[in-house]
């Protein structure tokens, strides 16, 4: 994963990824908290994971068109992504936020591409 931004005020999250249709499928939206989305006014579709407040991935969609609305109960935040071919997470995926100046601050606000956002597989 290339880079990512938190989104954690209101209006952030309600803009998510929408903006110029050139950007990359690299870069994530990280919106906290969140359990709801909504592809309205977007023009083009998205991936989404749903995760927990453990970091686990609970529900995760990909190819979601405009003009949808997604909800997950259990959620507490949720990746964004322009839609694209690639891995992408699945149910029962933990996500990791590593960084030096989110651990420094305790704060979300202003992470961006020089984070690392992974993934770990959950093997059963």
């Amino acid at each position: 994963m290339t880079g990512f931004v938190v989104l954690t005020r209101l209006g952030e999250r309600l803009r998510g990824l929408k903006g110029p249709a050139s950007r990359p499928c690299e870069t994530y939206a990280v919106l906290v908290p969140c359990r709801d989305i909504h592809t309205f006014g977007m023009k083009f579709p998205i991936d989404v994971a749903f995760v927990d407040a453990r970091g686990m991935v609970v529900a995760a969609s990909r190819n979601v068109a405009p003009a949808r609305r997604l909800r997950c109960a259990r959620a507490r935040m949720t990746l964004e992504r322009r839609s694209c071919e690639g891995p992408w997470f699945e149910p029962g995926d933990f996500v990791f936020v590593e960084s030096p100046r989110f651990a420094a601050s305790g704060r979300c606000r202003g992470i961006r591409a020089n984070s690392i956002l992974s993934r770990e597989r959950n093997v059963r």
